[in-house]
């Protein structure tokens, strides 16, 4: 947020970006707690198939907002963006962190 120097036009657009990261957080720790409080091996089971329901909307409302909020920012803001937007996705997706070397 400090590095994209935003303006109060684009907060909403932020605060929304940030409220679906958190929730996408949530979700994935509650998925921790649900299958590990567990008692069956279904149950379990049910438990990490529920949460990787659940996790896939939140990504999905995750990068909606991520689009909505880039398309709000500067140019120069969009540089920032373009290095760091994506990271905590990956981050809370477990995808590599190849994304973070993509072409500036």
């Amino acid at each position: 947020e400090e590095d994209l120097r935003l303006q109060p036009g684009q907060l909403p657009a932020w605060t929304a970006y940030q409220e679906r990261v958190q929730r996408l957080l949530e979700d994935r720790r509650r998925t921790v707690r649900e299958a590990t409080t567990a008692t069956t091996a279904p149950q379990r089971l049910d438990a990490l198939a529920d949460g990787a329901r659940n996790r896939l909307t939140a990504v999905e409302d995750v990068v909606d907002a991520g689009k909505a909020l880039y398309a709000v920012l500067t140019p120069e803001q969009r540089n920032v963006a373009d290095r760091r937007l994506a990271l905590p996705l990956a981050a809370l997706t477990a995808q590599t962190p190849e994304i973070s070397r993509a072409p500036r």
